[in-house]
Order: structure tokens, then C-alpha cells, then sequence
């Protein structure tokens, strides 16, 4: 099976006149899904060909959004900085994928009306030298942003299981719902064995192939983690002590930025109208980062601790125990003008994320229940609330924090689901199901497999 769960970050340079083309084809596309009308005719030069959306093969989930220079006025509207302060615009292509970048490219191009589409697309971009695989790879390939953390609420599963176990479920819920009371009347043991049977007969389409539960690997590196951590503590002491007494002398002294206060409303009127079609929503969020080498690299230390925890520690679809996430990464977009003075150099923070529910329900999980790690996280970039020893308070500042949080989200021009009626929990459901279907029961036993069903 092809390797499961890959981040893909494409930030193409635009020319200015292409923006609002641009920006008018992903509405056209985007407004189709919102609909529900996939596939989406295109507008322009290709008026009868499709992009074929809803038969994306091994994505997740998708979105193009067109990142032009902009800073929120007195009045809280976005609007373009200066032109002698302004880096050009570009087109940023984030994608959740299955397979390595060479076989996920392929199976895109393999239907031309995808093809067409992803041409039209990637047309307005500076370089574009058409879907012939060679030059697409080379394309994404020259324009990849690395992830500077990636976090999935089930690593390692492809979406090609997602959707079989998500039908396994249904099927097995559709027939115990036929026979309760005789499953009912049976042991736990041998209901399971008639039910594998009734779809292993009626069903050959599904795959109920037992994999392994990855948790006790998972746990295992944590503990190891762990362990390194305490054999190691001295040398981290004296590395994360300095660093930390650092970090608060900037906050004290060196950080000239004005930190946000609570002053305007939290929900602005653009984003509202595009949230809350699905039980999911995305969030694209974009922030400068503090001047000056120390926070920079202060930043990317951040994000190896949260790397860490993601492969070790946070694998069991939860991320400080935020529980909504399917998928979420942050990317930092270097200031490459020519030029332009290093100190005067602005490098921007874009965070991606796909979670469950609401805006307002999410952004309250993370201050309820994982403050430390986003002040870790923003306290290095401009107009984050009050922070002191890089954790602590900035977040805990709900207001300020959501309408800091606001100020700095930009809209997807398009945005896709692989999968749009299943949460985190539901996906994590259906594997589990399908996973403990036959063989050794799960911890909790049979009745934990028949209470998530």
C-alpha cells in the first residue's frame, strides 16, 4: 500500500495582473463544491472540461489559496501594504496525499480532465511548464515548502482505508440493526464471527484485512523519548536554561511589536459565510515572524519538541489533547526579495488546518487545553498577545488571542474534503472496527469494539 499520510506545500510566485484571474477560477471551482456540484465546469479557455474533485485519487484534503501582501487597517479590513514594503504575491498549493510526490502526481494527471484543470490552475503561476509528470514534479518540487511540524489524528492510514472503513461500519451496522435480537442472544465472540461472515459473503468489495494497531510502537517511542529525556536532563538544563532567560529578556526588552488587545469583534463577516457547510472547516492562518535571528531560530526549536511529540507522543487522535484535528502543519515562507536588508527581512508563519466543528469550538479546545503549546508557537510573531517565558499567558488571553487569531486568517480560494461527513473520532472509529473485526479482541475487550460500533 502507498505510504499514507504526506504533507505537501507548494508556494508559487505570481505576477500581480494574474491574481484576481486566478483568484475568480478557484471561487468558480470552490462555489461547486460548496454546492455540492463536483465535478465543476471550468471558466475560461476550457468551458466543457471537468476537474474531477470528487474522484481526487489518495487526497486527503486539499486547498489553493492565493497569498497576496496584506495587513488589517485601523477598521480591521485586510488591504495592501506599501509597495516598497510589499513581497510579491503567490499561490500556495497544501495537500494531504497518499504515496510518494512521484506517485501522487502520476495518478493526479492520469484522468485528462483533471489535467485540464490543474493546468488551468497552475497556468497563472511564473515557470508553469504544463502536466507532463517530468515537469510537474520539477515544478512542485522547486517550489516546496518543507513542514516545520505535521500532525495527523491518524498517521499512517491512507484514505483508500478511510472510505473502506467508513463502508465496513455501515454495513455492519446495517445488519446488526436487522438482527439485534439474535446477535443480542449470542456471546460477544460468536456475534462478531457471524458478523465478519455476513460481510465477508455479502460484501467481497470491502477489505476487512486485520492490520496491526500501531499504539503500543507509538507508546513505546514515547516512553523511550522519555527516558532520553531524563538520562539527558543536565545537558538540557544547561542548554533550555540560558535559552530560556534569553527569550524572556526579548520579551522584556527586544520586542518592539505592539501586542494585541480585545478591541474589535471576534467573527468578521468574510470568514463566517465560508465556514460551516460540513461538519468540517480549514483554517489558513498567516502571521509575520518577530525580526531578528533569535526568533527565528527560537521558532524552529519549537518546532522540533512539537515534531517530536507528533511522531511519539501524540498519535492516538489528539494533539494536546485537542481532539478535532485531522490534519494540521505549519510552514514558515522566507522573505527572498532582493535587496532587502536580513534585518529588514519579514519571514512569515502560515499555519494549514482541517478540524471538526466549529471555529469557535476549536479555537476553544486549544486555550482550554493546549495554551502552553500555541503561545510556544506565536509568542515568536508579531501582535501575539502578552507572553512571558515563551508559554505562558498569550493565549490564555481568550479575547485578544481570538481576534488576534482572526486578523491573521486569510480565505481559501478552494478548499476540499476527501471525506466530509466523518470527524476525527469517526475515522478513528471505522479503523478500530474494522481492525478488531476478527482475530485477538482489543484492549477493553469485545464489548469496547461493540460500544464503538
Amino acid at each position: 500500500m502507498l505510504p499514507a499520510s504526506q504533507p505537501l506545500t507548494v508556494a508559487v510566485p505570481l505576477d500581480e495582473h494574474q491574481v484576481e484571474p486566478l483568484r475568480k477560477l478557484l471561487g468558480a471551482i470552490n462555489a461547486g463544491i460548496a454546492q455540492g456540484e463536483a465535478p465543476v465546469p471550468l471558466p475560461g479557455d476550457a468551458p466543457d472540461r471537468l476537474l474531477q474533485l470528487d474522484e481526487m485519487p489518495h487526497t486527503h484534503f486539499t486547498r489553493f489559496v492565493v497569498l497576496d501582501d496584506r495587513i488589517r487597517d485601523a477598521e480591521g479590513n485586510l488591504v495592501l501594504r506599501p509597495p516598497a514594503d510589499r513581497q510579491p504575491p503567490v499561490l500556495l498549493w497544501e495537500v494531504n496525499h497518499d504515496g510518494t510526490l512521484v506517485e501522487y502526481l502520476a495518478a493526479l494527471i492520469a484522468d485528462p480532465d483533471r489535467r485540464v484543470g490543474l493546468d488551468a490552475i497552475f497556468s497563472h503561476a511564473r515557470g508553469w511548464k504544463g502536466t507532463e509528470l517530468t515537469a510537474f514534479h520539477d515544478f512542485c518540487v522547486r517550489h516546496r515548502v518543507r513542514a516545520e511540524a505535521f500532525y495527523t489524528g491518524y498517521r499512517g492510514e491512507p484514505r483508500v482505508r478511510t472510505v473502506n472503513d467508513r463502508k465496513v461500519r455501515e454495513a455492519i451496522r446495517r445488519y446488526v440493526d436487522e438482527r439485534v435480537d439474535e446477535l443480542n442472544a449470542l456471546p460477544p465472540v460468536e456475534a462478531r464471527r457471524l458478523i465478519y461472515e455476513h460481510l465477508r459473503d455479502e460484501h467481497p468489495d470491502l477489505d476487512l484485512t486485520r492490520t496491526e494497531d500501531p499504539t503500543p510502537i507509538y507508546r513505546a517511542r514515547w516512553a523511550v523519548t522519555v527516558g532520553a529525556s531524563i538520562v539527558l536532563s543536565p545537558l538540557l538544563l544547561a542548554t533550555f536554561g540560558p535559552l530560556g532567560l534569553a527569550t524572556r529578556l526579548h520579551e522584556k526588552f527586544f520586542d518592539h511589536d505592539e501586542p494585541w488587545r480585545a478591541d474589535r469583534p471576534v467573527h468578521h463577516q468574510r470568514h463566517d459565510q465560508n465556514e460551516d457547510k460540513i461538519l468540517q472547516n480549514q483554517l489558513t492562518h498567516v502571521v509575520d515572524i518577530k525580526p531578528g535571528w533569535f526568533r527565528f531560530w527560537l521558532l524552529r526549536i519549537v518546532f522540533l519538541v512539537i515534531e517530536g511529540q507528533a511522531r511519539t507522543k501524540y498519535n492516538e487522535g489528539h494533539l494536546g489533547d485537542v481532539r478535532s484535528i485531522h490534519f494540521a502543519r505549519w510552514v514558515i515562507l522566507r522573505d527572498k526579495r532582493p535587496g532587502v536588508r536580513r534585518r529588514d527581512r519579514r519571514h512569515r508563519l502560515v499555519f494549514f488546518s482541517n478540524y471538526d466543528f466549529s471555529w469557535e469550538s476549536y479555537l476553544g479546545e486549544f486555550i482550554d487545553r493546549a495554551s502552553g503549546g500555541l503561545t510556544g508557537v506565536w509568542s515568536n510573531t508579531r501582535g501575539f498577545p502578552k507572553t512571558k517565558w515563551l508559554i505562558f499567558d498569550g493565549a490564555e488571553d481568550e479575547e485578544a488571542f481570538k481576534q488576534w487569531a482572526r486578523s491573521c486568517q486569510r480565505d481559501s480560494e478552494l478548499w476540499w474534503s476527501g471525506y466530509p461527513d466523518s470527524t476525527v473520532s469517526n475515522v478513528r472509529d471505522d479503523l478500530f472496527v474494522r481492525r478488531y473485526l476478527t482475530g485477538p479482541a482489543p484492549d477493553g475487550g469485545l464489548q469496547e469494539w461493540f460500544r464503538r460500533l
